[in-house]
């Protein structure tokens, strides 16, 4: 494969559509396409768990429904649903609980994350509804983290009180920007108003965790914009705080956008830290030390979560990946008719969880340890490892370092570490099967 072409292949590898949060292996771009068979996905989810009765369990549950979608959305979601579509889409969602209920019965659900969209659209009622038949078809205890993403301009004091009343115990505040104007000029639906009141109602109602996201790199923003947005939100104190970088509908962002985007974060970390946060990785802080168990890629990387809804992404650890019918209203009629619920899936085994767990910790700066992958991944692992690793230190990519390997993270090594662990064919299997 030659240089332009691979660079391509492994952008699109990254492309958050496509990479996922944390980045698959092997990216979507290599899974099947066709509905999953049902009791297909009910064999390998009983296998992986009775496999694996050690690892943890999540859930999550996409709610794709939103006001209007905000112009720098990557998302799958519907803007401006009806009512009905929304009570439909809510019994779709009970029907696929109802068909994992016998695979996961007695099996304790660790935590449960309720994205989008933006799940507090939906009205008070029907959001219980949803709360209601999830404690219903899972085992989930009292004191369980329930995370819910969710919009400031929706809250009212019944809503809040019905997410509070249902055992949501954190909320994730979308408020990405303080600013009308630039809010404005990125197509985002929010008034800026009601964030302070927001905060208000959900800690009335009971909610002690907030956590809150601004984004920077908006359009028509500066540094100085931002980290105004920085200072405005710590003043609200939330929890958590999120300072993520604008992800392109497209591609990934120019080398040097990024590098400034990054210099913005870190200067608004500074200003969190001079706040009391404990600065937790390259975008995040918190108080207190609480955080969003599922927010933490160390969760996905070692356990196993159940996606329930239209475009959620399901990992059964050691056995399969699925991603879930993507349009709101098609996955509500498959799944209503009982015929099926994943379009894309792929049989997995301990390679790929390797792998998996290589391209995210080494590209996240950690240190992996032979010793490390013998013990997550047994001998066989080890090997696999140690000879990716001294290929990659060989060709620069990675350092020795403490016993293990580390990677210095130059754009090069994004490139060369990627196409290392996915090794040739399978980059060459994805560069045709995606017109590259």
């Amino acid at each position: 494969m030659d240089q332009e072409r691979l660079e391509k292949t492994i952008s699109l590898i990254h492309d958050v559509k496509y990479g996922g949060l944390p980045t698959h292996f092997p990216s979507l771009l290599a899974w099947d396409k066709g509905l999953l068979p049902l009791k297909k996905q009910k064999n390998l989810w009983e296998a992986s768990l009775a496999e694996n009765p050690k690892r943890e369990i999540g859930i999550y549950l996409n709610v794709p429904f939103c006001k209007k979608k905000c112009g720098f959305c990557f998302l799958d979601v519907k803007g401006g649903a009806s009512s009905e579509e929304q009570a439909e889409y809510i019994h779709a969602v009970e029907n696929e609980m109802a068909f994992f209920e016998p695979v996961f019965r007695n099996k304790e659900i660790k935590s449960v994350y309720i994205g989008g969209g933006t799940p507090n659209f939906l009205s008070a009622n029907l959001l219980k509804e949803l709360l209601l038949n999830l404690k219903k078809h899972f085992l989930i205890k009292p004191g369980t983290q329930i995370s819910m993403e969710s919009n400031p301009d929706f809250f009212d004091e019944e809503k809040a009180e019905a997410v509070a009343e249902s055992g949501i115990t954190m909320l994730l505040m979308g408020i990405q920007s303080f600013s009308a104007r630039i809010n404005g000029e990125n197509g985002r639906a929010q008034d800026v108003t009601r964030i302070k009141n927001a905060f208000s109602l959900v800690r009335s109602a009971g909610i002690k965790y907030i956590n809150a996201d601004l984004l920077c790199g908006l359009k028509g923003q500066t540094e100085k914009d931002f980290l105004k947005d920085v200072i405005m939100l710590s003043m609200l104190r939330p929890t958590q705080i999120h300072l993520n970088r604008i992800k392109p509908l497209s591609g990934t962002l120019p080398p040097e956008i990024k590098k400034e985007l990054s210099q913005w974060q870190q200067a608004g970390l500074e200003i969190l830290r001079r706040q009391g946060y404990s600065v937790l990785d390259e975008e995040s802080a918190c108080l207190d030390g609480i955080r969003n168990i599922q927010g933490n890629y160390f969760f996905h990387l070692e356990n196993s979560l159940l996606g329930l809804g239209a475009g959620a992404m399901s990992h059964a650890w050691g056995k399969l990946r699925s991603r879930n019918i993507v349009a709101p209203l098609e996955y509500s009629k498959s799944a209503n008719a009982g015929i099926g619920f994943s379009e894309l899936s792929l049989e997995i085994g301990i390679n790929e969880e390797l792998r998996h767990y290589l391209m995210n910790t080494l590209l996240h700066g950690e240190n992996v340890s032979p010793e490390q992958i013998r013990e997550k991944f047994g001998p066989e692992g080890e090997s696999i490892y140690r000879e990716l690793a001294i290929s990659m230190e060989k060709e620069g990519y990675l350092e020795a370092d403490r016993g293990g390997w580390i990677c210095p993270l130059r754009m090069q090594d994004w490139l060369g570490v990627t196409s290392s662990i996915y090794g040739n064919n399978l980059l060459k299997h994805i560069a045709v099967r995606n017109g590259l």
